[in-house]
């Protein structure tokens, strides 16, 4: 998809060099992730849970390397570590179920995502085929709109 001027404006084209889609390569998460694990190690697990269930929602829980490093399984070549770098993808946030939302239960990375394989969006009668036949999600208006 493409503007009059010819540049990209499809979904994918606009999200990948958002914030959102480069979460977790992000220099400075990776360096406070790791100062604050080698300032208290002992804190390492919950520190690490804590951390990537925001910068790396599509393999969190806490994703490991055989190690039991977080920044090295990212660097894996598998699909599910390969999903982890992709940050915060469309699919994270648009599953988001709407149970405690924006209460403080929710912060944090607290939010619940739907188990139905639907996409929440704005839209009140999507075209669901594409996104059916493509990723195995049905578009669904989400109850906030």
């Amino acid at each position: 998809m493409r503007d009059a001027k010819r540049r990209p404006v499809a979904p994918y084209d606009l999200w990948q060099p958002s914030m959102m889609a480069n979460s977790s390569r992000d220099p400075f998460w990776r360096a406070v992730l790791s100062a604050e694990v080698a300032a208290t190690a002992s804190m390492k697990g919950a520190i690490e849970e804590k951390c990537t269930r925001c910068h790396t929602p599509t393999v969190a829980p806490t994703p490991k390397s055989p190690d039991g490093e977080v920044l090295a399984y990212l660097t894996n070549q598998d699909q599910r570590s390969q999903l982890g770098v992709d940050g915060v993808s469309c699919t994270v946030c648009h599953q988001i179920a709407d149970q405690n939302l924006g209460t403080d239960a929710s912060f944090t990375g607290r939010f619940e995502i739907n188990q139905e394989r639907k996409i929440f969006g704005p839209h009140a009668d999507p075209f669901t085929m594409p996104m059916q036949h493509f990723v195995g999600y049905t578009p669904t208006i989400a109850t906030m709109f």
